[in-house]
C-alpha cells in the first residue's frame, strides 16, 4: 500500500515534533512541519500532501483556517484542525472550509489515529464521488450540447440514457427549474423512489421540496437561483422518508436544458450508514474521553524517554496543576521522591513488561509527598515496537497515613508502658524507704525533716513523668502540617528567660511539614542551650542550608558546647542534670516525619544541634 504523506502545520516546534514522531510511527511519511500559515501554503504548492494537520492557532500573518481557505482554493486535499479550543464560533468558522476532522489538544494515540484514518478514508469516498459526478456531469454536458444540435438524435441515446437512468444505484431526481411548477418532480429513477419509500407515481405528484425538512426550505430558492446561473451545487442535508423518518442525502444538481425549457438534474445519495460509522466512532471517543475525564486515579502516558505524552485530568489536579496541559514534556521521574524506585520501577518493566501495585513517593508541585501505587506497562506500534509506558497511579496516602499511625501508637504505647513502669517503680521504691526511715526517725526532727525532703523530691519526680506522658501521648494524634520554622523559633524564645542572650531566626521562608509539637522540639533546643551553654553564651543561632541529602537546620550557640562523651548518650532518655527529658522527647517528635538529629559541635566552642530534613519534606517560599 502506497505510504500516505502528511503535512503538520504547527507553530510550537516540541508539540510538532511529537506529532511527527507519532504519526510516523503509525506508518505515515511526514512531508513537513510548517510553523506558519504562509509556509503551510508554500509547502503545499511545491507538494499537494495525502493530509494535513492544521492547528488553527498560528503564528504569522494568517491564522489556520485562511491558510485552509488558501489552499483549498487550489488544491484538492482533506484537512483536519488541531486545536487547544473548542470555542463555537471558531468551530462555525471552521466548518465553512468543509474540515474532515477537528482534533481537540490534548489528543491522544488513539483518536488521532482514528481521526486521521476516517479523514482519509471519507477523501477517498468524495474523490470516488467527485469522480463519479464529473464524468457523469460530462457526460450530461456532452447529451446537452448534442441535443441542442441535433433533436433526432434524442431518440437514439434514449435507450442508454434510460439503462444509466434506472439502473444507477444513486438517485437521479429531474424537476421544474423556473414557473409555478418550480420544483415540480418531472422524472425520478427507481433509486431514488426507493430511498425516499415512495413509488415512482406518488412522487411525480410531489414537488422535490416536498422531500426537505423544515429547516431546508429556507434555502431553497437560494439554490435554484444558483443552479439557474448554470452553477453546479452540491452539499449534505437531511430529507424526510415518507414514514416521516429523516435521513442524510449527499447531492450534486445541475441545469439542464431541453427544447428550450430548463429543469433541475439532481443525483443523490443515501449516506445514513456513512454518518451511523461516524457517530459511533464520535461516540466511542466520547466515551473514552468522558470516562478518562472523570476517574479518580491517575491514568498517565510517558514516551521511552520519560517525558509524560498525557496526563488525565485528575492527574493533574493530583499534582496541584490547572491543567494536564501544563504536565505534558515533563520529566516523570521528577516527580518521584525516592529515585531509586524510578529505577527499580523501569527494571521490573524491562524484565517482565508490566508492574501491578508498585508503591511510590510522589512530590507535588508544592513540595509535599503523597503515597500511591502503580499498574503500568509498556505500549507499542503496530510491529510490537515500545513507544512508552502508560498506566494508573492510585492514591494511598490516607491508607497510608493511618497505618503508620497506628505503627507509631502501637511503638508510642510499649514504650511509654515500659519505661514509666519501671521509672515509677524505681521512684515508689525510694518513697517507701524514706516513709520507713521517717517513722523511725520520728523522734529525731532534724532527720525526719531530712527524710521528708527527700520524699517531696520524689514526688516532684513522679509528678514529671506524669506530665511526661501527657506530652509522649500528644505527639502523632494529629497529622503532620507545614510549619514555618522562623514563627517557631520566635515563640519558643518568647516563652523562655533568654536573658542577655540574642535567639536569631536564620530561616526566611523556611517551612517544614512535621508533627504539630514541632515548636516543642525548638523550645527545648533553646531550653538546653540557656541551661548548658554557661556565662559566657551570647547567642544562639538557627539557620539552615541544603545538601545532596536534604536541608539541614542548625540551631547552633557560642557557649561552652558538649563533651565527647556526653554527645554519646544525648539523646538518651533520663540523661542529664535536669528531667532529661528535653532532648529525647525532640529526636521522638522528629522521627514521626522521618527527620533526624544530631550534635556536631565542638567542646569549648559551643553546640550545634543538626535537624536533617528528608527532600520533599521541606520548602522554601520568597521572602515577603
Amino acid at each position: 500500500m502506497e505510504q500516505k504523506s502528511i503535512l503538520i502545520v504547527e507553530d510550537e516546534h516540541i508539540a510538532a515534533l511529537d506529532l511527527r514522531e507519532l504519526l510516523e510511527s503509525f506508518g505515515y511519511r511526514v512531508m513537513g512541519i510548517a510553523s506558519s500559515g504562509e509556509n503551510a501554503v508554500m509547502m503545499a504548492d511545491a507538494e499537494v500532501p495525502d493530509l494535513i494537520l492544521m492547528d488553527i492557532h498560528l503564528s504569522g500573518v494568517i491564522s489556520g483556517i485562511e491558510a485552509a481557505e488558501k489552499i483549498l482554493s487550489r488544491h484538492s486535499v482533506p484537512i483536519i484542525y488541531v486545536t487547544a479550543y473548542a470555542d463555537p464560533g471558531l468551530v462555525e468558522r471552521a466548518k465553512k472550509t468543509r474540515p474532515y476532522g477537528y482534533i481537540i489538544k490534548p489528543y491522544d494515540e488513539r483518536g488521532i489515529r482514528t481521526e486521521i484514518e476516517i479523514a482519509l478514508y471519507k477523501f477517498a469516498l468524495d474523490q470516488a464521488f467527485r469522480q463519479e459526478y464529473s464524468t457523469l456531469e460530462s457526460w450530461l454536458v456532452e447529451r446537452t450540447q448534442e441535443l441542442k444540435q441535433v433533436y433526432n438524435s434524442l431518440k437514439k441515446s434514449e435507450e442508454r440514457y434510460r439503462l444509466l437512468f434506472e439502473r444507477t444505484g444513486e438517485g437521479i431526481f429531474i424537476f421544474e427549474a423556473e414557473g409555478e411548477d418550480r420544483g415540480k418532480i418531472v422524472e425520478v429513477n427507481a433509486a431514488g423512489a426507493a430511498i425516499h419509500g415512495y413509488s415512482s407515481d406518488e412522487l411525480l405528484k410531489m414537488k422535490i421540496t416536498d422531500l426537505d425538512v423544515v429547516e431546508n426550505l429556507e434555502g431553497a430558492p437560494a439554490r435554484f437561483a444558483a443552479v439557474l446561473r448554470g452553477e453546479w451545487i452540491g452539499r449534505e442535508m437531511n430529507q424526510v422518508r415518507k414514514d416521516g423518518t429523516i435521513f442524510p442525502i449527499d447531492f450534486r444538481a445541475g441545469l439542464l436544458e431541453l427544447e428550450g425549457h430548463k429543469y433541475v438534474f439532481t443525483i443523490l445519495r443515501d449516506i445514513s450508514e456513512r454518518k451511523r460509522v461516524e457517530d459511533a466512532l464520535r461516540e466511542s471517543e466520547e466515551k473514552y474521553r468522558s470516562i478518562l475525564e472523570n476517574m479518580q486515579d491517575l491514568f498517565y502516558r510517558t514516551d521511552i524517554d520519560g517525558k509524560i505524552t498525557m496526563m488525565s485530568p485528575s492527574g493533574a489536579r493530583y499534582a496541584g496543576y490547572g491543567s494536564s496541559d501544563e504536565l505534558i514534556g515533563q520529566d516523570a521521574a521528577a516527580m518521584y521522591g525516592d529515585p531509586r524506585r524510578c529505577k527499580e520501577l523501569q527494571s521490573l518493566l524491562e524484565e517482565n513488561g508490566s508492574v501491578t501495585d508498585y508503591p511510590l513517593t510522589l512530590v507535588m508541585r508544592d513540595g509535599s509527598i503523597r503515597y500511591a501505587t502503580t499498574s503500568s506497562h509498556y505500549y507499542r506500534d503496530r510491529e510490537g515496537r515500545i513507544l512508552g509506558v502508560e498506566g494508573v497511579i492510585h492514591d494511598i496516602t490516607g491508607l497510608k497515613k493511618t497505618r503508620d499511625a497506628l505503627t507509631m501508637a502501637n511503638r508510642k504505647l510499649n514504650l511509654l508502658s515500659g519505661i514509666t513502669r519501671h521509672d515509677i517503680r524505681n521512684q515508689l521504691m525510694a518513697l517507701k524507704a524514706y516513709l520507713t526511715l521517717s517513722q523511725d526517725s520520728l523522734n529525731e526532727p532534724e532527720q525526719f525533716t531530712v527524710y521528708h525532703e527527700k520524699l517531696g523530691v520524689i514526688a516532684d519526680n513522679i509528678e514529671r513523668q506524669i506530665e511526661f506522658t501527657r506530652l509522649y501521648e500528644n505527639m502523632g494524634v494529629k497529622a503532620p502540617v507545614w510549619q514555618n520554622v522562623d514563627t517557631l523559633v520566635r515563640n519558643a524564645a518568647v516563652s523562655l528567660p533568654t536573658r542577655n542572650v540574642r535567639v536569631e531566626a536564620g530561616c526566611p521562608g523556611l517551612e517544614i511539614v512535621a508533627d504539630s509539637l514541632l515548636e516543642k522540639v525548638f523550645y527545648n533546643l533553646i531550653d538546653n542551650a540557656l541551661r548548658y551553654g554557661g556565662p559566657a553564651m551570647t547567642a544562639i543561632r538557627v539557620v539552615s542550608r541544603e545538601t545532596d541529602a536534604g536541608l539541614i537546620v542548625s540551631v547552633e550557640d557560642d557557649g561552652a558546647g558538649i563533651s565527647g562523651e556526653d554527645r554519646k548518650r544525648l539523646f538518651e532518655r533520663g540523661f542529664g542534670r535536669n528531667t532529661g527529658l528535653g532532648l529525647f522527647l525532640s529526636r521522638e517528635i522528629l522521627s514521626i516525619t522521618g527527620i533526624t538529629i544530631t550534635e556536631n559541635g565542638e567542646p569549648g566552642k559551643g553546640a550545634r544541634f543538626e535537624i536533617l530534613v528528608p527532600k520533599g519534606a521541606y520548602r522554601i517560599s520568597p521572602a515577603s
